[in-house]
């Protein structure tokens, strides 16, 4: 079987060894632990293109694409780039105007829906040069490449950018955070989104530090298994906890009791990332 690994750095002078082009995603052979190929990925306007955050449908992988110039001072509007896994190959690449600093592509459970969250180019503090880089795709799945269905501006939905992370609780139901800076007016908040009625809930927000500022982003990693469990994770580093949220119906959450991962409070070492078992 074969992998596909993405590899966002850029190498100014390939060619001295096998598969050092950069800005590419390997071919692994998992079986012998081998690269056996690369699917390199052209620049757009000279930018590299720094592939990033993956995701498998069917036949095909999506890959977002950040575009940072090498010293970082400078990002392009995102793409996404479209690789056949029969072929190992690039099909094509969809371009995003307007948008920076996306995440990975979501699958609605159903899979009739895809779901993207762009933050907007991001400050060493966590502030976004232009809120209106940052936004919520809808996409169609079912054509090659997906097209755009929908778009909802970061401003409109939650009042500020969005975190590039977002996850499906159900085929209606999305799960957002919002993208504060340190030391900023503003704080952490987790989100749903309602796609039927297009309503946002809050369903936590971060509290401010001890001068009244805010935290920067204390919300890590999301995680739900529609059609396994009826409860969505979060990894709270304001609390140090795991917040939880279980789905009365596909259109409603409601926080309960969170999970304390160090109950005696001798770590003290905040929650960050989550992952399936």
């Amino acid at each position: 079987q074969h992998a596909f690994v993405s590899r966002s750095g850029h190498n100014p002078a390939p060619g001295q060894q096998d598969f050092d082009a950069s800005g590419d995603v390997l071919v692994v052979d998992t079986d012998s632990y081998q690269i056996v190929g690369d699917i390199v990925i052209p620049p757009t306007d000279e930018l590299p293109p720094r592939p990033s955050s993956m995701l498998r449908l069917g036949d095909h992988v999506l890959v977002t694409l950040d575009r940072n110039s090498e010293d970082f001072q400078t990002t392009g509007d995102v793409e996404l780039a479209v690789l056949s896994v029969p072929n190992q190959s690039l099909e094509f690449k969809l371009g995003l105007p307007g948008l920076k600093s996306c995440g990975r592509p979501a699958l609605s459970p159903n899979g009739k829906q895809l779901a993207l969250a762009c933050t907007g180019a991001i400050g060493i503090d966590g502030s976004v040069e232009d809120v209106s880089q940052s936004a919520l795709l809808l996409l169609d799945p079912s054509s090659t490449p997906p097209h755009e269905v929908k778009r909802f501006t970061a401003f409109d939905l939650v009042g500020g950018p969005l975190q590039r992370e977002l996850v499906f609780a159900s085929d209606s139901l999305l799960l957002l955070k919002t993208q504060t800076p340190y030391r900023g007016e503003t704080n952490n908040r987790w989100l749903a989104l309602d796609l039927d009625s297009e309503t946002t809930t809050t369903l936590l927000e971060a509290a401010p530090d001890a001068m009244g500022l805010g935290q920067g982003l204390v919300y890590g990693s999301m995680f739900c298994a529609p059609g396994c469990s009826k409860t969505c994770l979060l990894s709270d580093a304001d609390r140090g906890v795991l917040a939880r949220a279980e789905l009365q119906d596909p259109t409603h959450l409601t926080l309960v009791d969170p999970l304390f991962v160090d109950p005696n409070q001798q770590a003290l070492l905040p929650p960050r990332d989550l992952c399936a078992r």
